[in-house]
């Protein structure tokens, strides 16, 4: 992902992906405990978190063609400047 983007903008770029993993972090945390919380099966919390991680998981692979994609194109205006 990083690699799509101007280097100027690399600083800017990883401070939200850091904010961004600490918030999915936390609400994960938040989550598994609301569920232990409520009496649910330590079994089926971790079949949850389970979940969740694999919804993020595909999440982050649709965003990969994006990011080559951009690259590519940026790549190409560049070269032709």
């Amino acid at each position: 992902m990083m690699g799509s983007l101007p280097p100027e903008r690399s600083a800017n770029v990883s401070g939200v992906m850091s904010t961004t993993r600490t918030v999915g972090q936390s609400f994960g945390v938040a989550l598994v405990g609301a569920a232990l919380a409520l009496g649910s099966p330590i079994q089926v919390t971790l079949w949850l978190g389970a979940g969740t991680t694999l919804l993020a998981l595909l999440a982050s692979l649709s965003r990969v063609s994006l990011a080559q994609r951009a690259l590519v194109e940026r790549r190409a205006s560049s070269v032709g400047k």
